[in-house]
């Protein structure tokens, strides 16, 4: 909104282009209050913002800014980490949160784009690919041997130990550890572990004294969630077998925009919507508080779930996503208050997204005899049901880009045609 009032003020200014206009500023000294992103952490200092802790905690050994390095293919860009590779590897790793022998990982990069004669360089070494990596890098397992030998092959440009700094995405999180902080008591932590470590980790953790409490899976390998110890975060981001660690958050419902916003209607009341499209024999899965399967709007022949309880909704949450996605609209007209909406109401004017469309609700909190599903089983559930759409209006309190978001982008990628999902 200021990008687009400087570029009205200064339209008549001579020499003053849209191109020299400043798209992002920062105002320092903002007295609006920021809140905190992820886990409380008690022995604090002064609460920093998500801002602050990004620009203390994240390392680089380049002065290009994140946009300039996002267009190099010297680059490397992980969470915590902006690395060129054309410039010397000094980056302030404390001692504590670097490995000290062989990290048995390793981010290894093309020379250009990643294609198909790198990625069988890497498997013939005797590499496993774990994970892409921006720009042009994949995170593989791989010994210290092995590593050794891709990075005399010709057609690599860099390999890079996977350090335990690494694994600490969550800025928080990684401020508590550099800084030697203890966690809170009854501190929950999820690790996604090395597929090929997973029993060697699950035998460290009890070795340790630290619980395993649950175990998930994701694409990129096992996910155990831990009670640690108040000061075991660079233990376990030592361990070889520990891929990333982040704090487990509750889930918490989410919300998004509607019919007319999204232009699948030329306007709020128009009782068509683009290029006639309805949903009908179309399925979407609601992965939410369930959904009220009663609800005149949705209709008994429209809802199906994978228990009966997910088809109640003591919340209401979920019944309201599934009315933004599919409701019929037939009850519009009885609607007597609702703010910034044309009143009376025009029938239809409340129909949802696709009006047509099936529904397959999952509970996130699980039914009466069973627990809440895993991140994998919600993905899985939707796709055995064969709903190719699944919606997730919630989110894990507290946290932001995790590995439950992660997984189910890979899921969506790996759901996509070969030749899309390499783009």
């Amino acid at each position: 909104e200021r990008w687009r009032a400087e570029k009205t003020a200064g339209a008549n200014v001579p020499g003053q282009t849209e191109a020299t206009l400043p798209r992002e500023t920062v105002q320092p000294g903002s007295t609006a209050p920021l809140a905190l992103l992820s886990l409380s952490l008690t022995n604090n200092p002064p609460a920093e913002s998500p801002l602050e802790l990004l620009h203390r905690y994240r390392l680089s050994n380049t002065s290009r800014s994140v946009g300039q390095l996002s267009r190099s293919d010297n680059a490397i860009l992980l969470a915590n980490a902006l690395i060129d590779v054309s410039q010397p590897l000094n980056l302030s790793i404390p001692d504590s949160l670097k490995s000290t022998n062989d990290p048995g990982a390793y981010v290894v990069q093309s020379r250009g784009p990643a294609t198909d004669y790198f990625r069988a360089q890497l498997r013939g070494s005797g590499s496993r690919i774990v994970s892409y990596v921006p720009n042009n890098a994949y995170l593989v397992r791989a010994s210290a041997r092995v590593a050794q030998q891709l990075a005399s092959l010709p057609g690599i440009q860099a390999v890079i130990p996977y350090e335990p700094y690494y694994k600490i995405p969550n800025l928080k999180l990684l401020a508590a550890a550099v800084e030697g902080r203890p966690l809170p008591p009854d501190s929950l932590l999820n690790l996604v572990l090395f597929a090929d470590a997973r029993d060697a980790t699950l035998e460290a953790l009890n070795g340790a004294g630290i619980d395993v409490v649950g175990e998930d899976r994701s694409p990129f390998g096992p996910v155990v969630k831990v009670r640690p110890l108040k000061d075991s975060l660079p233990l376990l981001a030592g361990w070889s077998g520990v891929q990333a660690i982040e704090p487990t958050s509750s889930r918490t419902p989410a919300n998004d925009l509607g019919r007319a916003r999204l232009g699948v209607a030329i306007d709020t009341v128009a009782e068509t919507n683009y290029n006639g499209f309805s949903g009908l024999n179309v399925m979407v899965d609601v992965n939410d508080s369930g959904v009220d399967a009663s609800h005149p709007d949705l209709g008994t022949t429209r809802v199906f779930g994978d228990f009966p309880t997910s088809l109640t909704d003591t919340n209401g949450h979920g019944t309201h996503v599934a009315g933004i996605i599919a409701s019929s609209g037939g009850k519009s007209e009885t609607v007597s208050n609702a703010s910034a909406s044309i009143m009376p109401p025009s029938p239809l004017q409340f129909r949802g997204m696709a009006s047509n469309a099936t529904l397959f609700a999952v509970s996130i909190y699980g039914s009466t005899n069973s627990a809440a599903p895993t991140d994998f089983e919600l993905q899985e559930k939707a796709a055995r049901t064969n709903a190719l759409i699944s919606n997730n209006s919630w989110n894990y309190t507290g946290s932001d880009y995790d590995i439950a978001a992660a997984s189910f982008d890979a899921a969506v990628r790996d759901a996509l045609p070969e030749d899309v999902g390499s783009q």
